[in-house]
């Protein structure tokens, strides 16, 4: 395939080959650009979620035409982190599929569905009191984490977690002013 095709492809406006046709390519830097393309077609997107290519699944779970049910089911059967890091900071996942990557067991996964604005209160409840201080770190510099939730975790052992707590506009006053009186803070 001729290089000029292939970028004329990535563009959005641009269509010289059907996106299917090009999906079936052999080479993957093909099927790549196909998988991150937003007018990729939903029927597509759902055969590139499967290829053999971590690059193309990723470019996938990116594409801002995903379905929320590809997300699931990539978050339930891939073995790259990376992958499952993208969907769970992508608004567009089920709060099932951000439950279960709540629980997975690489930190930077729960980070990020603890940084997503779509993860339900609940979540971070439940992360903010997870053994790993990047992961609460992530719960406490969320928008949309509670105040009793920042109460917790600005009560938190470790000074970069209550330095975020500090830092998240939606801490009420009371909190800050506890956290003013903390002599251990992080700058």
């Amino acid at each position: 395939m001729k290089e000029s095709t292939l970028f004329a492809n990535s563009n959005p406006g641009t269509l010289t080959i059907p996106l299917a046709k090009l999906a079936e390519d052999v080479n993957p830097l093909v099927r790549m650009r196909v998988a991150a393309n937003p007018n990729t077609p939903a029927k597509v997107l759902v055969k590139l979620a499967g290829d053999e290519n971590f690059w193309v699944r990723w470019n996938v779970v990116k594409n801002p035409n995903v379905s929320s049910n590809i997300l699931a089911e990539r978050a339930e059967d891939e073995l790259d982190y990376w992958v499952r890091c993208t969907i769970a900071r992508n608004t567009s996942a089920s709060p099932l599929t951000l439950i279960k990557l709540a629980a997975d067991k690489v930190c930077w996964v729960r980070c990020e569905v603890a940084q997503n604005p779509s993860t339900q209160r609940v979540i971070l409840a439940q992360l903010a009191k997870d053994d790993n201080l990047w992961v609460r770190n992530a719960v406490a510099r969320n928008r949309n984490t509670p105040a009793d939730v920042l109460a917790l975790l600005a009560k938190d052992e470790n000074p970069w977690v209550r330095n975020a707590v500090a830092r998240n506009h939606n801490t009420p006053s009371f909190i800050l002013a506890e956290l003013a009186k903390d002599t251990k803070q992080c700058a």
